[in-house]
Formats: C-alpha cells, sequence, structure tokens
C-alpha cells in the first residue's frame, strides 16, 4: 500500500520517465504500448553504467526473472561482471512475457549502448552449458573432454555436434569471455531484488536505484584505499601466479628477449611478451600473466621483476580503470508528491497491460498443523506426542489428564 497500485504506477511512468531523465542526464528510457495503447515494454538502462562500461571487460550476462506483482511481469536484465567480481548494472526491461519478440526488443534497445565489437561476448542460459574452469589450451580440454565421452558418450556427442565447443567451452570459444562462463552473477542479482520484485514498476526502479547507487559508493571508498596498481582482486592472482613461476626453468628462444620457452611438469610452454600470449592460452583469454608468462619476466627483468607485471597486465584492472567504472553517480528519484513535470507528461496515461485473474487462492508454503498430521480413517500420518506422566499418545504432561484428576 505505501508503494502505491500496480495500476497507478503503470499510469504514471511518463511522469516517472521524465523525472529520471532530468535527475540523470544520459539515461535510455523507452515505453513501448501494444496496439490497445497498453503497456507492454519498459526500457531503462542508466547513464552513469552506460559510460562506465567503457571501462569494463566485454562481456554481459543476460537472464530473466520473473515479478511477483498482480500482472505477474518479466524482468530482463544484462549486467557485466567488474574486475573485482561485482555485479555491474547494464539495462533492465520490464515485458509482459518472456518471448521471442520481447527478447528482440530488449537487444535492440540494447543495440544503442552496447558498441558491437568484434571482442563483445554475451552469455545466456539458452543451452545449460558445461563450465570447465581450467582447461585454456585445447590439449588440457581435449584430454578432459575424453574423459567425458569414456564416461557418458551420449551427452559428450550432444555437446560436441548438437551444440558445438564454441558455445560453451573456454578453449574454443572464438572471442574473449575472460573467466565469465555461466549466468551466476545474474542469479544472485535476482536474489539481491528479492522483495523488490514484488513493488509496482516505478517502485521497482526506484529501489533498484538507490541501492546500487550505496553500492557504488561503497567500491569506490573501497577501491581508493588499495595502495597496488592493480585491484586487490588482480593482486591477488598476480602474486599467486609470480610464486608459481618461481620454480619454472626458463630459457630463451634463439637470444629473443620476448620469446621464452618454459618446461614444468614435462609440459612445454612458449610465451611472447611482445604479443602478450602463451601456448597454455591462459594469458590470452584472462589478460594477466599466467605462471609462465611470470618465468619469463623473471629472466628479462631481474631488478625491476616486480613492477613490470602490471606493463603486461590489462589496464581494465587497474585501479584507475575501475574507480572511473564506478566514478558517476545516480539520483534517486523523490517522493511523487516532490516531481515537478511538464504538464504533458503529467497529463499521459498509460492502462496496465491485460490481467488474467486465475481461480483459487494463491499457494502458500507452510506448516501443517497438529490436527493434519493424521490421516482420515485416523491412521498416525507424523509423530503423535507421547505423555511423560502416563505414558500416553496424542497429548503432553501440561495437558495430562490423569494430571489434573491426581495432583499429588
Amino acid at each position: 500500500m505505501v508503494k502505491g497500485t500496480p495500476e497507478h504506477r503503470y499510469a504514471c511512468l511518463p511522469a516517472y520517465s521524465y523525472m529520471v531523465e532530468n535527475l540523470n542526464p544520459g539515461y535510455r528510457i523507452c515505453i513501448c504500448l501494444d496496439d490497445a495503447d497498453r503497456f507492454k515494454y519498459y526500457f531503462v538502462a542508466y547513464g552513469a553504467c552506460i559510460r562506465g562500461y567503457k571501462h569494463m571487460r566485454k562481456v554481459i550476462v543476460v537472464d530473466i526473472t520473473h515479478l511477483y506483482g498482480k500482472y505477474e511481469d518479466v524482468l530482463l536484465s544484462a549486467v557485466a561482471l567488474d574486475t573485482e567480481n561485482h555485479i555491474y548494472l547494464i539495462a533492465f526491461c520490464v515485458v509482459e512475457k518472456e518471448c521471442d519478440e520481447s527478447w528482440t526488443y530488449f537487444f535492440e534497445k540494447l543495440r544503442y549502448i552496447i558498441v558491437d565489437e568484434p571482442d563483445l561476448c554475451i552469455i545466456f542460459d539458452g543451452h545449460r552449458s558445461i563450465a570447465n574452469a581450467k582447461a585454456y589450451g585445447y590439449q588440457e580440454f581435449n584430454e578432459q573432454f575424453q574423459q567425458l565421452r569414456d564416461k557418458c558418450p551420449e551427452a559428450a556427442n550432444c555437446l560436441e555436434f548438437d551444440i558445438g565447443f564454441d558455445k560453451w567451452s573456454r578453449a574454443y570459444f572464438p572471442a574473449n569471455r575472460y573467466d565469465v562462463l555461466t549466468t551466476n552473477i545474474v542469479e544472485s542479482l535476482n536474489s539481491m531484488l528479492r522483495d523488490e520484485r514484488e513493488y509496482p514498476i516505478t517502485a521497482l526502479f526506484t529501489s533498484i536505484s538507490r541501492r546500487f547507487a550505496q553500492i557504488f559508493r561503497q567500491r569506490r571508498a573501497y577501491i581508493s584505499c588499495s595502495i597496488n596498481l592493480s585491484g586487490p582482486s588482480a593482486e591477488k592472482t598476480l602474486r599467486k601466479k609470480m610464486n608459481e613461476g618461481d620454480s619454472l626453468f626458463i630459457h630463451n628462444i634463439n637470444g629473443d628477449a620476448n620469446e621464452f620457452t618454459i618446461v614444468s611438469s614435462g609440459l612445454t610452454a612458449k610465451v611472447n611478451l611482445l604479443n602478450k600470449t602463451c601456448t597454455c592460452r591462459e594469458y590470452d583469454l584472462v589478460k594477466l600473466p599466467c605462471a609462465h608468462a611470470m618465468a619469463s619476466l623473471r629472466l628479462k627483468y631481474r631488478p625491476d621483476y616486480g613492477s613490470s607485471i602490471y606493463e603486461y597486465s590489462s589496464p581494465m584492472y587497474k585501479v584507475q580503470s575501475y574507480i572511473l567504472a564506478f566514478g558517476e553517480t545516480t539520483n534517486v528519484v523523490p517522493p511523487e508528491l516532490e516531481w515537478k513535470v511538464l504538464e504533458e507528461y503529467a497529463n499521459m496515461y498509460i492502462p496496465p497491460p491485460a490481467y488474467d485473474p486465475k481461480l483459487g487462492r494463491k499457494r502458500v508454503k507452510r506448516i501443517p498443523g497438529i490436527a493434519e498430521s493424521f490421516k482420515s480413517n485416523g491412521s498416525r500420518k507424523g509423530k503423535r506426542n507421547k505423555c511423560l506422566i502416563c505414558n500416553g499418545d496424542g497429548h503432553k504432561k501440561t495437558t495430562c489428564r490423569y494430571l489434573r484428576e491426581h495432583p499429588t
């Protein structure tokens, strides 16, 4: 009741959108109506996130979540994962239902804010893929996949021929997914918005803006305390790879200062520091020096080894890039009584989508009462209480009749 009725919140969408765009320049908001001039789609992209995404890894994860309101809309979301493994908002879209038409509308609007470049990667749950978190190279992947084929040939054939390696594997994927392989970050977002999913549409986006404005401030303060050039997570990975590279045997190839050969546990890897590549492919995909590259940097920059690792890491992992990604703030729309909108937006009215009331009471999970623990024929369905005074069933010592009749 405090958030308002769903019908009223649909009706004031034009005025609410005007307030959002007035307080936050750069927002992308689109309202789409159906043939009967009823609500159909509502697309929102945050201006601060649009500009901050330029400093992020070009991997987008999309998914849906169902809203619990009266009209049972669906929320489509597109998010990214920052270098500290935090959720980074990009865009939302409320639709009547999930279908090809709604997804087409969502991606068409997304194209206006996300540059379709060769490195762009979009991950979604179109197929439930196997996330092989460690197989960067072709040889390692083929060995692990052969083990799967030996155990379950039907699943292996489906993954190889029906879906294709390029759709789900890290090694054969044609673009760059870094270490983002699943839609878990969107599932985390859906869990964060568990309460908000019951709100009317304008209250939903107001709560999202308020929550992530606070999160952005906390992340700026968190990363500003870092004394290293890279963020804490990237720094931890770099130090780990440095320790692993200290035990590797290495030598130059033809005396070239940028090409090295590393031998480790019977395996040979070749590193090219100029191209920032390694035959293990971990350096190629994650954009941080692997253990082989760390050994090469140690041999090349003996006195300045510690500082050289940042020059051969992607700029996206640096603290400065992280601050730029979260540098802007989002202003939250005030309560409706404080809105100041143009008359044309105040007079606009958007009817809610068609409502299909369902008969029957809504199913609610609850604990069955004591009377429900017995079947209709009187047989015991669950565990019954047993009296400690008279050893009778069906009551406790506090309600024992024998105790009342013989108080002594």
